[in-house]
């Protein structure tokens, strides 16, 4: 069974290199309006595994989203990241996928409110979420 999770889809604007937030009839206010990859340098996030991170853009000096891109090995287009929250002073994280379609004009982004996995079973996760993915929308 899969965990619940929150669909987003964005479409890149070539003009400002940022994915733009689609409207949706429920809108989903953990992903902002605006998305951008970029390349990083932090060796601690290239540690685990991600050449590029995304981001929001930046509001009271913090980023309004941050995660690095982790390439499923497996998967063409598909990527792991962690959304960091603090609630009442915990540290709580959410599985977010990462999906980019073939000309890297779409994205969509499937948000684990609260849910995560542990690197090793990321994998597995993604395939059965693929699976179950395909099966409700075929």
């Amino acid at each position: 069974m899969i965990a619940d999770y929150k669909t987003v889809r964005f479409l890149l604007n070539v003009e400002t290199n940022y994915y733009e937030k689609q409207p949706d009839l429920v809108p989903f206010a953990k992903l902002p309006n605006e998305l951008k990859v970029e390349e990083t340098h932090d060796p601690i996030i290239r540690r685990n595994g991600a050449e590029q991170i995304i981001r929001g853009r930046i509001q009271n000096k913090k980023y309004l989203f941050f995660t690095g891109l982790v390439p499923s090995p497996t998967r063409e287009r598909w990527y792991f990241g962690n959304h960091c929250e603090f609630r009442n002073g915990n540290k709580k994280l959410s599985l977010v996928l990462f999906w980019f379609s073939s000309d890297f004009k779409e994205l969509r982004a499937y948000y684990f409110n609260g849910f995560s996995q542990y690197p090793s079973e990321r994998e597995r996760f993604l395939g059965e979420f693929i699976h179950t993915v395909n099966t409700v929308t075929h």
